[in-house]
């Protein structure tokens, strides 16, 4: 089984640093998006003041394969930052995933993937991630860049995420 919420961080810097609170998680034809606060028009996963992300958790680890991405914007930019780890009890335990970071029995790791292209509607796979010894988990979050490295905006609904079923030992 798996579920999906959207998060969103005010203030701060990066992913451990601002307030963490609940969006509204809302699906499109082209994926899903976050609504942050009322005023949001965006209907994105963004970095466009505050910093969106949507957690997917699941009933058994799995490792990630790819996130496709649904591009939008006059220069859409699609960087991506992608947590992956384990929360054994489960993101309800927390008001916010971000207590749960300090819980993560493996620990968790993020990759940000910065090969997406700018300048164009349309959709890109973000695939090749490396997490090191962390690959797995029962939680993934995927984020608008964290870290705002390129300076660019970057607005996306997320239309499909690739996993499988994590093997011990495989």
């Amino acid at each position: 089984a798996a579920r999906a919420t959207a998060w969103t961080i005010e203030g701060g810097s990066g992913f451990d640093s601002g307030t963490h609170r609940r969006g509204d998680l809302e699906r499109y034809s082209s994926g899903l998006g976050v609504v942050n606060s009322d005023g949001d028009n965006s209907h994105t996963v963004d970095n466009s003041g505050w910093r969106d992300y949507i957690a997917f958790e699941f009933s058994e680890q799995v490792t990630l394969e790819s996130v496709k991405l649904a591009l939008f914007g006059d220069q859409p930019d699609s960087d991506v930052s992608v947590v992956i780890g384990n929360v054994p009890t489960g993101l309800d335990a927390y008001t916010n995933p971000l207590e749960a970071l300090e819980d993560w029995q493996s620990g968790y790791a993020i990759d940000n993937d910065y090969s997406g292209g700018s300048g164009y509607n349309g959709w890109i796979t973000q695939d090749g991630f490396d997490f090191g010894e962390a690959d797995a988990g029962n939680v993934v979050l995927v984020a608008a860049d964290l870290f705002e490295n390129d300076y660019k905006d970057d607005y996306f609904k997320v239309d499909e995420l690739t996993f499988d079923i994590y093997q011990q030992g495989s």
